[in-house]
C-alpha cells in the first residue's frame, strides 16, 4: 500500500463510495510524517480535522465541512509561518512584532520561544497572512488571502441558509488548494536546491541507494506530497545551465533524478511526471540496471515488442551482460556502460558469439579472434 493510499485508508474506510478524494488532497501540503499516521510523529489535531470534514462531507453537511477544511488550511498556515521564520528570520521579526493579536500585543508567542505552530493562531486571520510579505508575495495575493478570510465568514456564520451545495463545497476547497500551492511555491527553490543536492551526492552509490533514501529523504526533510510530485517536475537542463555542470554529472543527475520519482510513485503513490519516459533513455537503463543484464531484459522488454531477448558477453568487457535493445537500435552493455550500433557488431559464423565488425583476413570477416586461434591450432 503507498503512503497516498494509507492516507485514504486513515481518513475514510468508504472511498470507493463517497468520493471524497478532492478533501484528502488538503493533507498533500503538509510535511508527510505529520499526517502519515504509521508514523508515530503525525499531528494529532490536524488528523481530527480531517476527519471531522470527511465525516461531515459523508453525512451531507457540506458547510461544517467547509468550515472544518478552512481550518485545516489555516492549520497549514500556520506551518508556513514557521517555515518563514526559518528563511527569513530577520524579515518576519520585523513584520510579526509590530502585529496586534486578539487580545493585545502581549497576548502572542514569542517568536523564539513558542511551543506549536498552533500558537500562530492568536494572531488574528487576516493579519497573518502579512507575515509572508517577507518572502516577496505581492500585495495582491496578501489582499485575496485576507479576502478569503472574509468570504469564509459567510459560511462560518448564521446566515439563515442552511446548509451549501456540494458544487459551492468543492469551489471553496478548490481555492483553497490553490492557496495552498501559491505558499509552497514560496519554499520550493529551498526544496529544490537542496534535493540537487542530494542526487549529486547519492548518484553515485547506484539505484539502490536512491531507492532507499526514499524512505527517509522525504521525512527527514519535511517534504509534503505536494513537494514530491513538483519535484518529479523540475527542469533538469535549466539546473545544469544554473550551476555549469558537465555532460557526465547532468547525465548522472537525470538518473538519479529518474531513480527517485519512479521509486516515490510506487511507495507513495505520486502522480508521474508526463516527461517521465523522456527521462527514462537508454543512460537511465544503464543506471537503473547496472550490472543486471537479465532483470533489465525481464522488466523492460519481456512486455514490449523487442523479439529477441538474449544476453551476450560484451566484446569490450567479455562479461555476459550485453542486451540488444530495438527501441534504441542499440546494443548495450549493463557492466561496463559500452554502446555499440547495429553497423559495429556481428556474429561469429563459426561459434555464435557475438564479436566487432570489420576483421579482414584469410578466414573471412566474420569470425571471431578465439575462432581464428583455434583454427590456427588445428
Amino acid at each position: 500500500m503507498t503512503i497516498i493510499e494509507e492516507l485514504i485508508d486513515a481518513y475514510t474506510s468508504r472511498f470507493e463510495e463517497d468520493d471524497s478524494l478532492f478533501l484528502i488532497k488538503l493533507l498533500y501540503f503538509f510535511p508527510i510524517d505529520k499526517v502519515y499516521t504509521p508514523g508515530g510523529s503525525y499531528d494529532q489535531y490536524l488528523y481530527d480535522l480531517e476527519k471531522t470534514v470527511i465525516d461531515n462531507f459523508n453525512n451531507g453537511n457540506f458547510q461544517v465541512a467547509f468550515f472544518n477544511a478552512h481550518l485545516v488550511f489555516m492549520s497549514f498556515v500556520y506551518y508556513c509561518v514557521e517555515k518563514a521564520i526559518n528563511k527569513e528570520p530577520f524579515r518576519v521579526k520585523d513584520i510579526y512584532y509590530s502585529m496586534n493579536s486578539y487580545r493585545g500585543k502581549d497576548d502572542k508567542p514569542d517568536l523564539d520561544k513558542y511551543k506549536s505552530v498552533y500558537d500562530f493562531s492568536k494572531i488574528p486571520e487576516k493579519d497573518i497572512f502579512k507575515i509572508f510579505h517577507a518572502l516577496k508575495i505581492d500585495d495582491g495575493r496578501i489582499r485575496d488571502l485576507s479576502r478569503y478570510i472574509s468570504s469564509r465568514d459567510d459560511y462560518a456564520h448564521a446566515t439563515g441558509k442552511g446548509n451549501i451545495s456540494i458544487e459551492e463545497l468543492k469551489a471553496n476547497i478548490e481555492g483553497i488548494i490553490k492557496f495552498m500551492e501559491m505558499l509552497s511555491e514560496c519554499f520550493f527553490e529551498d526544496t529544490k536546491n537542496q534535493y540537487i543536492d542530494f542526487l549529486m551526492k547519492q548518484a553515485d552509490y547506484g539505484y539502490a541507494a536512491i531507492c532507499d533514501s526514499v524512505l527517509y529523504y522525504p521525512f527527514e526533510n519535511n517534504l509534503s506530497i505536494w513537494d514530491i510530485e513538483r519535484l518529479g517536475k523540475i527542469g533538469l537542463q535549466k539546473c545544469q545551465d544554473k550551476r555549469g555542470y558537465s555532460k557526465n554529472d547532468y547525465l548522472k543527475l537525470r538518473s538519479a533524478h529518474c531513480s527517485f520519482i519512479e521509486a516515490c510513485f510506487e511507495n507513495y503513490g505520486i502522480d508521474l511526471p508526463l516527461n517521465l519516459s523522456d527521462l527514462r533513455d537508454e543512460n537511465y537503463m544503464l543506471y537503473r540496471y547496472a550490472h543486471n543484464a537479465n532483470e533489465y531484459v525481464q522488466n523492460e522488454l519481456v512486455t514490449s515488442n523487442d523479439t529477441d531477448f538474449s544476453v551476450y558477453d560484451c566484446p569490450a568487457c567479455k562479461d555476459k551482460q550485453l542486451v540488444y535493445v530495438a527501441e534504441y537500435g542499440k546494443f548495450l552493455c549493463f557492466e561496463c556502460g559500452a554502446k555499440f550500433t547495429d553497423e559495429e557488431l556481428c556474429f561469429c559464423e563459426r561459434c555464435g558469439n557475438i564479436m566487432p565488425k570489420g576483421k579482414d583476413d584469410d578466414w573471412g570477416s566474420n569470425i571471431c579472434t578465439d575462432c581464428i586461434e583455434d583454427m590456427h591450432r588445428e
